[in-house]
């Protein structure tokens, strides 16, 4: 890379910096008693190509009425297909209740997905770059916005800035499952085209280990008078039902179910949708002629998903979907479907 290039892509990085994710404070946050470890929650080096290294990663200011937020960066992350990262920076916020953390969803999916909040953020990016780099705002676009299935709500879309004869693209994603509002943004390298399935498949390793962390820690209970360090509810009170239902959860295995699938054709792209019950790791496959080809694996959280596919070849397909608990218990479906020439 020459010194020029360098030169663009610290630019570039630091103006993505600013349309991304909360910022790094400097002053220490102190945590309310009983916050489940959000440390825990966010990606982790081990989920990625080994190479990535640890960033800045502690906790930050949360949001107004929220118990805490964690923020993490690693940087030199490679995704399994080869595409390689500048930087991947997520975040963690847990709020007392849902309805505060779809709330502040709902503000951010119209800051960062509605025609206003879009124009507002190429606005923001020819204000960082433009004066020194000559950057416009034709030199901005921002992809369409689109929904991942993860939690109740989430939204994803690429920003790209060309600044000069180098462009840079940033995958900006943000959802809210339960009472976490979580979000991550992946910085890619001087002219890399980032694909959506890799921020897709890292969203839900996030949400995975926010089911993981936050299902085992159970709720926070109310802190006491003496504040932060001060006595919570009674434990048995809150957490009896919880510990309960988690424990039966351990023996059941996932459940699977493939909705009906229409005829497809062949060598276009087709969505092989999925709910799931729990948490799982899901592998998808495909069967013609005796011959059976892995297509790909994810760890996922419950709901709806789909995977993505080509077929190669017509014919009569058996799908079949492999799913793995955290706890071990295993479940399978198949579905028949046809694919045209």
């Amino acid at each position: 890379m020459t010194a020029r290039s360098r030169t663009c892509l610290a630019a570039l990085l630091a103006a993505v910096a600013l349309i991304g994710l909360p910022s790094f404070g400097a002053a220490a946050v102190r945590l309310p008693g009983g916050t489940p470890n959000l440390a825990q929650c966010v990606i982790q080096p081990a989920d990625l190509v080994p190479g990535a290294s640890r960033g800045p990663q502690r906790y930050i200011k949360p949001p107004a009425g929220f118990t805490a937020e964690y923020a993490s960066t690693l940087t030199g992350a490679s995704a399994r297909d080869g595409t390689r990262y500048t930087q991947l920076r997520d975040f963690v916020a847990l709020a007392p209740d849902p309805t505060l953390a779809s709330d502040l969803y709902a503000g951010e999916q119209t800051k960062f997905a509605s025609p206003v909040g879009r124009r507002r953020l190429i606005r923001q990016l020819v204000l960082a770059l433009g004066a020194k780099h000559g950057v416009r705002a034709r030199d901005v676009r921002i992809g369409t916005a689109v929904t991942l299935g993860i939690g109740s709500g989430s939204f994803a879309e690429t920003v790209r800035v060309h600044l000069s004869d180098v462009f840079i693209e940033e995958t900006l994603i943000a959802f809210v499952d339960g009472d976490v509002y979580a979000g991550l943004a992946l910085t890619g390298t001087l002219d890399e085209p980032l694909w959506m399935r890799d921020g897709r498949a890292l969203a839900n390793t996030l949400d995975a280990h926010i089911h993981a962390v936050l299902g085992i820690t159970g709720p926070t209970g109310p802190t006491g008078s003496s504040g932060a360090t001060g006595p919570t509810a009674a434990p048995a009170a809150i957490y009896c039902s919880t510990e309960a239902a988690f424990a039966a959860d351990l023996k059941q295995p996932p459940q699977l179910t493939i909705p009906a699938l229409r005829v497809l054709r062949v060598h276009h792209v087709a969505k092989v949708v999925f709910t799931l019950s729990k948490i799982a790791n899901v592998n998808f496959a495909v069967t013609l002629g005796g011959v059976t080809s892995s297509i790909d694996t994810s760890l996922v959280p419950h709901g709806r998903h789909y995977f993505v596919w080509r077929p190669a070849r017509p014919g009569m397909y058996t799908i079949t979907l492999s799913a793995v608990d955290l706890a071990g218990n295993k479940a399978a479906q198949t579905a028949s479907v046809t694919v045209a020439g």
